[in-house]
């Protein structure tokens, strides 16, 4: 758990950094360039198609390990809106309750 949490933080302070940069210069438009950088069939929507798919992939993981109740579906919805901005603090808070990396991946009612 230790090397998870080594990773994460760095990580999520790393890209908060980076997301206020960018906010701050072009404002708050998330989804305003996505179908150009799409449309354009290169590697930047390639990209863009990879982090789409993780992010999907990691909202159902949540889910399924809270057994699709409410706070599965609050950490979907998270998940799937914040990206890493709100996996990062996820997987700290659920792994530190959890105490293992079995129950992290789990959830309590699964291990």
């Amino acid at each position: 758990m230790r090397g998870v949490r080594a990773l994460l933080i760095p990580a999520w302070v790393v890209l908060l950094g980076y997301t206020l940069l960018v906010v701050g210069e072009h404002g708050f438009s998330v989804y305003g360039d996505g179908a150009a950088v799409l449309g354009a069939m290169a590697w930047p929507g390639q990209f863009t198609v990879d982090l789409s798919c993780f992010i999907l992939v990691a909202a159902a993981w949540a889910g399924w390990r809270h057994r699709f109740s409410a706070a599965g579906w609050v950490a979907m919805v998270g998940m799937g809106l914040g990206g890493f901005l709100f996996f990062a603090p996820y997987v700290l808070v659920v792994g530190a309750r959890a105490g293992t990396m079995r129950g992290l991946l789990l959830g309590r009612n699964r291990t």
